[in-house]
């Protein structure tokens, strides 16, 4: 039998180990929200994850597009797709020496807003069939339905957070 441990040693202990709640907790249902965005809008990840990073460029040239494209697989075709598509449109024709400047459209803007708002617990994801393909059960795949899972999850986790404990006053004592 070992030593008996003191008191003062175990609140020691207990006290290293706990920690803090980390202050930007958002980025761990990122993927939840990307695969969600790429099922609802048949997009593939690399078009979502260049609207992403169009949002905070405003107006762009080609080039700027192409920069970012370097660290993406070698799909040459995503900027014509997004073009057509509608989730980019062109702020500007080119002429003689001048580019042509790009933005991204409302369509896109909207797509990238409501990834954050599911990244940071202000939205839900939805259950019905119609607005999210993932509860479709008739052509979900197996990734769907584990996705789907997960999303429920992560909707009871925000609804938990969104929920503030209130504060019943006592009654008035007096005369």
């Amino acid at each position: 039998m070992g030593r008996p441990i003191r008191r003062e040693n175990l609140q020691m202990s207990v006290k290293k180990a706990q920690r803090q709640e980390p202050p930007n907790d958002y980025l761990k249902f990122f993927k939840v929200a990307r695969y969600w965005a790429k099922r609802k809008y048949e997009l593939s990840g690399a078009e979502v994850d260049m609207l992403l990073f169009l949002r905070s460029e405003h107006i762009f040239a080609r080039a700027a597009f192409d920069e970012y494209m370097n660290i993406f697989s070698w799909d040459t075709k995503i900027f014509n797709r997004l073009l057509k598509g509608g989730w980019v449109y062109k702020w500007r024709e080119e002429y003689k020496t001048r580019h042509a400047l790009y933005e991204l459209s409302f369509k896109g803007k909207r797509l990238v807003s409501d990834i954050y708002k599911k990244c940071n617990g202000e939205d839900d994801y939805s259950v019905i069939s119609q607005k999210n393909p993932c509860f479709n059960r008739s052509k979900a795949n197996y990734m769907d339905k584990v996705y789907s899972s997960q999303m429920l999850k992560i909707n009871e986790i925000n609804r938990k957070s969104r929920l503030k404990p209130v504060k019943i006053r006592p009654p008035h004592r007096g005369g």
